[in-house]
C-alpha cells in the first residue's frame, strides 16, 4: 500500500504542528535540536506543495502517526481529546495504517 495516500495542505499544517510539539515542546532529546534525516525529508515534502501531497510511504505514515500520538498524549495526558479537523485527520491516519498492515 506504499504511496497510495495523500494529505491536503490543511492536513499538512496540522501534521507540522504535531511535529513541532513532538520534538520541541516535549523536549525530545533535550530541547528538540535532534532532527533525523527522515523527518526533515518528510517535513520538506509537506511544505513544498500548495496542493494535495501524495506518494507517502508506509514508513512516512508511521512517523506521522508517532508525532500524532506523542502530541495527543502530551497535551491531554492519556486521554484522546480532539476536535474538528484534527479529529478527522486522526481517524484518517489510523484508517490508513490499519488498511496498510492488513
Amino acid at each position: 500500500m506504499d504511496g497510495t495516500f495523500s494529505f491536503t495542505p490543511q492536513e499538512g499544517a496540522i501534521i507540522r504542528a504535531w511535529y513541532e510539539f513532538a520534538t520541541e515542546e516535549s523536549m525530545r532529546y533535550g530541547g528538540g535540536e535532534v532532527v533525523f534525516p527522515s523527518e526533515i525529508m518528510l517535513l520538506n515534502k509537506l511544505r513544498r506543495s500548495q496542493n494535495d501531497v501524495q506518494d507517502f510511504s508506509l514508513s512516512e505514515l508511521g512517523l506521522i502517526a508517532d508525532w500524532m500520538r506523542k502530541t495527543i498524549g502530551g497535551k491531554y495526558g492519556s486521554a484522546e481529546y480532539l476536535c474538528g479537523f484534527e479529529a478527522a485527520l486522526y481517524q484518517k491516519i489510523n484508517r490508513l495504517l490499519s488498511s496498510a498492515t492488513e
